[in-house]
């Protein structure tokens, strides 16, 4: 059977991305890869809600892995989420959640750099200079 793993991620991230969540309780995802598919409708509700919530300053309580899908949303639709953009939204969320999941350090690390330098976008130290000084042992980009 035939599944186009990126393409379907890709089709409903672009169709999820400007819905907005309403208020509703927090509900728990684990997903070793997270796809907005494997999402049952309370943890899409969830979901939805917490970026919400994000894109107005508000870094509620998540699983790592609505986290991931989130950064995974912005950095596979640059041309929807303009890169620059794409750079704070990635930095702030690691700012915001990196003391609850430390391995943050170690993934938005190297997919903020990554990220910067394929689309020659500025890091935007200013979001990340309290804390990236603790995290250059962790990167395996030296650019970084």
């Amino acid at each position: 059977d035939h599944y186009s793993f990126y393409g379907r991620f890709r089709r409903d991230a672009e169709r999820l991305l400007l819905e907005e969540g309403k208020l509703c309780p927090f509900v728990k995802y684990f997903s070793y890869i997270p796809q907005y598919a494997q999402l049952n409708a309370a943890q899409l509700s969830y979901y939805l809600y917490w970026r919400s919530e994000i894109r107005r300053g508000i870094y509620l309580k998540t699983d790592i892995n609505y986290l991931f899908l989130y950064a995974y949303e912005v950095i596979n639709l640059p041309e929807k989420i303009p890169p620059k953009k794409g750079a704070v939204i990635l930095s702030r969320l690691w700012g915001a959640y990196r003391d609850d999941f430390r391995y943050l350090d170690k993934y938005l690390g190297e997919w903020l750099c990554d990220y910067c330098l394929v689309h020659r976008v500025k890091l935007p130290y200013g979001l990340i200079s309290d804390f990236v000084f603790d995290v250059l042992g962790n990167s395996s980009l030296r650019e970084f």
